[in-house]
């Protein structure tokens, strides 16, 4: 009798396909994690700082339409004197305050960014080899489970072959 092998031929198929598309991703990626690494290397290394960044520039532009509106409200509705000094000084205060902010949490950022990437875990391609890597293991414990299943009932059946031969043959005695 033939042993079914669907079960292994589909967990193979299943192993081969996780395997490619893994392959894939790492291939289609491969640029843009040069990059990163070429600009967190720059950026740990102090050849670079986020003020180049496009997130940076965003936020400052942004930052300074706010500043803007606020100040020419400030200038619209304090009178001259002391007053509109304070509050002017104030509102650059926050204004710094913001961008320093901004620019300290991008750095954080980079920071991060360069140690995911020089301990792989940008690298998402790994996973899938792994799940292929799990799914073969699986398979071959499946496969040893039911060859030990086999052998076990073969040992069996030997010995009780024995035993009745053996048991057979003390009754002619």
């Amino acid at each position: 009798m033939g042993k079914d092998n669907t079960a292994d031929q589909a967990a193979g198929q299943a192993a081969e396909a996780q395997t490619k598309l893994a392959q894939q991703l790492v291939g289609e990626t491969t640029p843009l994690r040069q990059n990163l690494i070429s600009d967190a290397g720059q950026f740990v290394s102090g050849e670079r700082d986020v003020t180049s960044l496009p997130e940076f520039r965003t936020y400052k532009n942004t930052a300074e339409d706010q500043y803007q509106r606020a100040r020419d409200s400030v200038i619209g509705s304090t009178p001259e004197g002391g007053g509109l000094t304070a509050a002017l000084t104030q509102l650059e205060g926050q204004r710094a305050g913001n961008l320093a902010d901004f620019t300290g949490a991008l750095a954080g950022t980079e920071i991060q960014r360069a140690l995911q990437l020089a301990t792989f875990g940008a690298a998402q391609g790994s996973q899938g080899l792994g799940s292929a890597g799990f799914l073969q293991g699986q398979r071959a414990q499946a496969q040893a489970n039911q060859n030990a299943g086999k052998a076990g009932g073969l040992g069996t059946a030997l010995g009780t072959g024995a035993g009745l031969a053996v048991g057979l043959g003390n009754k002619g005695e």
